[in-house]
């Protein structure tokens, strides 16, 4: 009977812990995120803001940032970040239309050649009002072979105490009288 509950327990709860679980392990893996907002407060503008996460990135780096507005040609901005290795930008008073942002990550200046990657967010849609359905935008960028990686681990480990209380739960059951040595004795 009890190895039937832990079977159940390990069959229903470690998928459970791991949606718990993500959050902390998101944060782990991530290596650059960037968000588009619409600010209501002091005044209203769009903000443009992020961090940086992977380790070779030293702080007040330069960084550069693809900016699309409505009405206007996406333009290149340059812009330093914080001791936290964090960025924040201002674009203005929201006007209706797509504003977009991305991050130029992973650029080495070694290899030249090599394509740039861009971390961009989804559009954010302004009306007329300057009302969006979505109150922010946010892109992450992650370590993907190492998130694969500790995912594979964790999927491992649960396919074994699965297989252990599979095999326990259909082992045949012990009888539970005394055994004919202790009959025979008493």
């Amino acid at each position: 009977m009890t190895s039937r509950i832990a079977f159940l327990a390990i069959l229903g709860l470690a998928p459970v812990a791991l949606l718990l679980l993500w959050p902390k392990v998101r944060d782990r893996f991530t290596t650059a995120d960037v968000s588009l907002a619409v600010v209501r407060q002091p005044r209203e503008e769009v903000l443009v803001s992020g961090r940086i996460m992977n380790s070779g990135t030293t702080p007040f780096s330069l960084q550069t940032l693809l900016i699309e507005e409505p009405g206007q040609e996406p333009y290149h901005r340059v812009l330093s970040l914080n001791a936290e290795n964090a960025f924040e930008l201002t674009l203005g008073k929201p006007v209706p239309g797509s504003y977009r942002a991305s991050l130029l990550i992973d650029k080495s200046e070694a290899d030249a050649s090599a394509p740039a990657k861009l971390l961009t967010t989804p559009p954010l849609i302004l009306n007329a009002q300057g009302a969006s359905p979505l109150e922010r935008v946010k892109a992450r960028d992650y370590v993907r072979p190492r998130l694969l990686a500790v995912a594979g681990m964790c999927a491992a480990v649960w396919a074994v105490l699965l297989g252990v209380c599979t095999r326990a739960c259909f082992r045949p059951a012990l009888p539970l009288g005394p055994s004919p040595e202790q009959v025979s004795s008493g």
